[in-house]
């Protein structure tokens, strides 16, 4: 969940790099997307309060097969909506479709958690994204 707080504690532990992909356990509690845009927005304001050059490297949820009333594309483009609508230089937004591109075979039998190939690929993801950091 992404509760705004969690970004000063984050700062404050004076990483180098922070990397957030939040969004999946709000589309499955079936938080209000609004909600979820608010917390996540605070969440990096608090960050660039805190470290305002650190990278920040975000990622909209990993795709998953699961289902809701409220539909995974109410969350999926919040994290890119946060970073336009702030425009703090630190923020890079990360591509979910390289973290995760086989929901196949890919994500454990729930359909949300990455296997072991989930796990590699994400792995690949952030890297690809990392060294593209000025």
């Amino acid at each position: 969940m992404a509760v705004p707080g969690d970004g000063t504690i984050v700062a404050n532990l004076n990483p180098d790099l922070i990397t957030v992909m939040l969004g999946t356990n709000e589309f499955l509690s079936q938080i209000d997307p609004a909600t979820y845009k608010a917390n996540l927005k605070a969440l990096l304001m608090n960050i660039h309060a805190v470290k305002p050059t650190v990278p920040v490297c975000v990622s909209a949820p990993i795709s998953t097969t699961a289902t809701r009333t409220i539909p995974y594309s109410s969350y999926e483009a919040v994290a890119g909506q946060c970073i336009t609508e702030l425009g703090y230089s630190q923020l890079i937004g990360v591509d979910k479709a390289t973290l995760i591109t086989n929901t196949a075979t890919q994500l454990g039998p729930d359909g949300i958690h990455p296997n072991d190939a989930g796990n590699a690929q994400m792995k690949t993801g952030w890297n690809a994204a990392i060294p593209a950091i000025p």
